[in-house]
């Protein structure tokens, strides 16, 4: 038997041929260093180090003397100085006695000589009050050290700066940065503050007395149980829902323990002019009964909180004690229980402390038994839509 063997194609030699090319290629060629390695490194600290920072950011740092204060986003470890971002302030210069320090990071020596601070007397800069592009600003630079210091082995992008001879010569009584000693070595940073501050001019926050009132329409949906011999024998039950239109209206008054919050007491009043019973299980009894004039007041605490204290959003909680009024098949009726009302919505601005807006709100209330009455359980749920005013 003749055995003839199979030519393997040359096209695929080729293509394994150059895949193993490429692949020894990419292992024998080394990658390159990221030249900001060095830099993170030395800021991850708890004053971080600005010798790896891009020398367009150092520059920033080095001219401090007479500017607006800087801004930077600094994440915990890695810091960016923003140039196109300020903030109204100024730093003034304080001579120190010249102090000189080594230390390693990963295989290379950092020798620092300071001379002095740039800082600033602003305890605080709010982000509202920003200037230029600072998207991603998270703080101000508060202090900077100044000085001179040298990277050995040189790191890639990392210049050694000032001149460590002149450091050394700096008088403590000097009023000025020394001429090449002042380059920035490490900074002191301080989060920006959110808000407005509510004594600025033209603020507005929410605080102080707390007064609302609101008005709107919902509608009820509940339902219930009654043990009668209405729907059939007393020792049977029978349920029923109840819908209606309602009119829904608020009253709060309270005070601000801490900006934003407000605390007190509510009354929210749920009127149903006209609210229909439906018999669900037992279809032999009358199929609707009048529930008209129907009336739940819910008094009891609540907490009205804005999360931005200068903003109009805001969200609202309160529960308590719940009075049922109405009329059933003509005859008035009166009983008590509980309920809860949850809220939110938006408030607009229209002076120094007051506003308008829109509320959303969502209220349950449960009773018991109308006295000298079949036995039996109600459930109502009112979700509603508002308009309100407040004096905050």
């Amino acid at each position: 038997m003749n055995l003839r063997r199979r030519a393997f194609p040359a096209w695929c030699i080729g293509v394994v041929s150059a895949v193993l090319a490429c692949t020894c290629m990419s292992c024998s060629v080394p990658k390159p260093k990221d030249p900001s390695a060095f830099g993170a490194g030395v800021q991850c600290r708890d004053y971080p180090l600005t010798v790896g920072l891009p020398r367009e950011e150092r520059d920033v740092l080095r001219r401090a003397s007479g500017r607006d204060l800087i801004i930077a986003r600094y994440d915990g470890c890695r810091m960016r100085v923003l140039p196109g971002c300020s903030a109204k302030g100024d730093y003034h210069y304080t001579a120190m006695p010249v102090t000189e320090d080594h230390s390693t990071i990963g295989s290379r020596s950092l020798t620092t000589t300071t001379v002095g601070q740039f800082s600033t007397d602003e305890p605080y800069v709010y982000s509202a009050y920003l200037d230029g592009d600072c998207r991603g600003a998270t703080h101000f630079v508060s202090v900077i050290t100044i000085g001179a210091y040298e990277v050995v082995p040189a790191a890639p992008g990392v210049e050694t700066e000032g001149d460590k001879a002149l450091c050394l010569l700096a008088r403590l009584d000097g009023g000025e940065a020394p001429a090449r000693c002042d380059a920035p070595i490490r900074v002191e940073l301080k989060a920006l503050t959110t808000g407005i501050p509510k004594d600025a001019p033209g603020a507005l926050a929410h605080d102080g007395w707390f007064m609302r009132a609101e008005v709107g329409g919902g509608y009820v949906m509940g339902d219930g149980a009654v043990r009668s011999e209405q729907v059939g024998t007393e020792d049977e039950f029978g349920k029923f829902t109840i819908k209606g239109a309602s009119m829904v209206g608020t009253l709060s008054l309270g005070w601000t323990p801490f900006p934003g919050a407000a605390i007190g007491a509510s009354v929210v009043q749920v009127y149903t002019p006209a609210a229909n019973r439906r018999w669900v299980d037992y279809p032999g009894s009358p199929a609707e009964g009048d529930h008209s004039g129907r009336g739940a007041t819910l008094i009891g605490p609540m907490l009205h909180w804005y999360p931005w204290v200068n903003d109009g959003f805001h969200l609202g909680i309160m529960g308590g004690g719940t009075l049922l009024q109405g009329h059933v098949n003509k005859t008035s009726k009166a009983t008590g229980g509980g309920g809860l009302s949850l809220s939110t919505g938006y408030d607009f601005w229209v002076s120094k402390e007051w506003s308008l807006g829109f509320v959303a709100r969502f209220t349950c209330t449960w009773f018991a038994s109308y006295p000298e009455g079949p036995q039996s359980s109600n459930r109502f749920y009112t979700p509603s839509l508002g308009f309100a005013a407040t004096y905050h």
